[in-house]
């Protein structure tokens, strides 16, 4: 078994041009924790601040923690809540983020292969 504290992982900034302010994330699994087939993040954002539109190869899972967000694909936008789960396509364009009336922290799962696409605004 493998446990990770969430509070005791540091946070580290993501490339700010995918987003449209500054976010963080608390790396718990994937990449660089082997031993598993899955990325786990924590992503915190700041209120009305968004990951840019985007595709991933696999399935992502995102499931609120906290906050208010949104996810939103090329066909609807939903409002989401802590303990809300959204998932999203392989090769389905979207993007997630916090409402302009509150932060937004949820954790983020995709399979390891996973690459991502930025495909604009």
């Amino acid at each position: 078994m493998k446990v990770v504290r969430v509070k005791e992982v540091a946070k580290q900034g993501l490339v700010s041009d995918w987003f449209t302010g500054p976010v963080n994330q608390q790396p718990l699994f994937g990449k660089h924790n082997s031993g598993t087939n899955f990325n786990v993040s924590k992503v915190n954002y700041p209120k009305g601040v968004k990951i840019n539109a985007h595709v991933h190869n696999t399935e992502q899972l995102i499931i609120v923690l906290s906050g208010t967000g949104i996810a939103a694909n090329e066909r609807e936008q939903v409002l989401l809540k802590p303990g809300d789960v959204a998932l999203f396509e392989p090769g389905e364009k979207h993007w997630h983020a916090a409402t302009d009336e509150a932060d937004m922290s949820h954790l983020s799962i995709t399979l390891i292969e996973t690459t991502t696409k930025f495909t604009g605004a």
